[in-house]
């Protein structure tokens, strides 16, 4: 079966062009916070992002809206850490417009205490943009340091 330009591409295909482009997508913008850049992670969240860290730290909790997640949980931790943050993607996983990212996070505190997590995030995106983030990590580590 031949496809021309005029046909769309089958569901399968489709899929596949849409997670391998996130895909890419997130390894740059994790390339960046490998680098102490948190610049395109910021700018791929979109206005109505749903931003959900789970767990029961103070930090826990459902983020609704990306000005709400940079104010009450992204620049908080930044401020916390101090010296800056890097977070180093080693497993990055799609399938159509969700992706998942394995990576470790290494910062250190403001009281000079290190932060060295490990976290999985599972991400939804579409049109370049995040839409939803559900993070997991070592919350037992996160509310001890932090």
């Amino acid at each position: 079966m031949s496809i021309t330009t005029t046909q769309a591409l089958p569901p399968t295909i489709a899929a596949a062009t849409i997670a391998a482009h996130n895909k890419r997508l997130m390894r740059a913008v994790f390339d960046a916070l490998a680098a102490g850049d948190p610049t395109p992670y910021h700018d791929h969240l979109a206005d109505d992002v749903r931003y959900t860290v789970l767990g029961t730290t103070t930090w826990s909790r459902i983020y609704f809206g990306k000005q709400t997640a940079v104010d009450q949980l992204l620049r908080p931790l930044y401020r916390a850490y101090g010296g800056g943050f890097t977070s180093t993607a080693h497993r990055i996983i799609a399938d159509g417009d969700h992706v998942v990212v394995e990576s470790r996070g290494r910062a250190t505190t403001t009281a000079g205490a290190p932060y060295n997590n490990t976290c999985c995030q599972v991400f939804r995106l579409a049109n370049q943009k995040i839409l939803e983030v559900t993070e997991y990590c070592d919350t037992a580590l996160m509310a001890a340091v932090l």
